[in-house]
């Protein structure tokens, strides 16, 4: 049995321990993880444990305050967040080398999503993502993507900078720019944990969300590299394995821990 030990806490006061299932990503991420180094991007990435938009709100503009004070930072109003996801992949290349500015903006980028994840739903989530090129997705590969959460299940979170299809229908983002959609074409050790009700459609429900996504695609389908029913679209997210256990025990708990501190096998 393959499982990984997630440490939460300044101080390691929380284990939670996951086994993989048996799919080419999940396989892929376990052996990666073994020499992965314990650097991520960010380690407080945790969604729907309390926090509110308004105190997300006023956090992003600080970050944005400050922002313009050491770059040509283009001011927009922080209540669309659609328009805020122009900014982060304009600028994160270009300062991908400055250890004072790139952190500000992968923040700013993080509020952004944890907003947008509020403005969905309550449900909680975590995240990490470690610092990881990652390796090239295989076509086969993309039959495992699956638009639905289920409690308990931890996923292959996007590594990419941009907005991937599914992201991209839950904001409505008709008028996103054709540059800052990336589908996901990584496999790489960035992982999502869904501590929240199950989300997902069975019979007619599943065929009147599939016509919605159909419908959406057909608003942006000019800005899209893959045609409808393209497995290469990835909808969603690569479940990779689940909780031994009952995740609501912890809820509490990983609420009081709300840092990503470690892992272990």
């Amino acid at each position: 049995m393959k499982t990984i030990n997630i440490h939460l806490g300044l101080e390691s006061n929380l284990t939670l321990t996951y086994q993989f299932y048996d799919n080419p990503i999940a396989n892929i991420c376990y052996e990666r993880m073994q020499d992965q180094e314990n650097k991520l991007i960010e380690r407080d990435i945790f969604k729907g444990f309390g926090e509110t938009i308004e105190e997300l709100r006023e956090e992003l503009q600080q970050i944005t305050d400050i922002l313009k004070t050491k770059m040509e930072f283009e001011f927009d109003d922080v209540l669309d967040t659609n328009k805020l996801h122009v900014n982060f992949p304009r600028y994160n290349d270009k300062y991908l080398d400055d250890p004072e500015v790139l952190p500000l903006l992968r923040k700013f980028n993080r509020i952004i999503h944890h907003i947008e994840h509020l403005g969905r739903t309550k449900n909680k989530v975590f995240q990490f993502a470690c610092i990881d090129g990652g390796i090239d997705f295989k076509e086969e590969w993309y039959q495992y993507f699956t638009p639905y959460k289920r409690k308990g299940e931890m996923y292959m979170h996007y590594p990419h900078v941009g907005k991937h299809f599914l992201e991209l229908f839950l904001d409505n983002d008709v008028d996103v720019l054709p540059e800052q959609i990336m589908i996901t074409n990584k496999v790489a050790n960035t992982f999502s944990f869904w501590c929240g009700e199950d989300m997902y459609a069975e019979g007619e429900r599943e065929k009147i969300f599939y016509g919605r996504l159909k419908s959406f695609y057909d608003k942006i389908a000019d800005k899209l590299p893959y045609k409808w029913g393209d497995p290469r679209l990835a909808i969603g997210y690569v479940p990779i394995g689940k909780f031994i256990g009952n995740i609501d025990e912890f809820v509490q708990e990983i609420g009081q821990n709300k840092f990503v501190h470690s892992w272990s096998f």
